[in-house]
């Protein structure tokens, strides 16, 4: 625990403290304080690890689909937001209610951490719709690195069978943003010529 703690230590070795630490049995409660302090940290990967690393601490089960209905998508921002993204992946309502709830959480103004806990969880349900579709090619231009590599992680994820997005990848792939614009060019060409507009 005070390894982690360590201001000398580096952004890298912090967050594989806090992944040791959310792993160890007996679970070391008395890390909690800290974790949830560094659920904050301005580095994307410390404050992820951090958060999964105190969600796992506590080891409260994931929510139920009503618990996930009730809170809409906020119940991913709040203190029961470890156990929203667990319930999520585990496809505790449809897949498709799941990241609709996502994706509206992700058009508020969110934490790089639990942004990029979103897209992969996103990526984990694999709906192809235009509601995620949008959120994850506005993640892919992130200026947060790690925050787009997981939203083109998970575009990636998205099987290509839903034709009526050709035309909003087409748009994407034509658009200002580079990186967008190649993550679009990527997925059309999951398609194949046939579903071309």
């Amino acid at each position: 625990l005070r390894a982690f703690c360590s201001p000398r230590l580096s952004a890298m070795a912090r967050e594989a403290v806090a992944d040791t630490l959310g792993s160890v049995e007996p679970p070391h409660r008395e890390a909690l304080p800290s974790l949830d302090r560094s659920g904050a940290d301005p580095d994307v990967g410390v404050a992820r690890a951090a958060f999964r690393a105190a969600g796992k601490i506590r080891g409260e089960p994931p929510l139920a689909c009503a618990e996930l209905r009730a809170g809409g998508p906020e119940i991913f921002a709040g203190s029961q937001a470890f156990r929203a993204f667990q319930a999520a992946r585990m496809s505790a309502c449809a897949n498709g209610e799941t990241a609709g709830l996502v994706a509206q959480f992700l058009a508020g103004d969110r934490s790089q951490a639990l942004r990029a806990e979103a897209f992969e969880t996103l990526g984990v349900l694999r709906i192809e719709n235009g509601a995620v579709t949008r959120a994850l090619l506005d993640g892919v231009g992130d200026p947060e690195p790690r925050v787009a590599a997981a939203a083109a992680a998970a575009l990636k994820c998205l099987p290509a069978t839903n034709v009526s997005l050709v035309e909003l990848l087409t748009d994407s792939a034509a658009g200002a943003n580079e990186k967008t614009a190649q993550e679009s060019a990527l997925a059309l060409a999951r398609f194949g010529r046939d579903s071309a507009p």
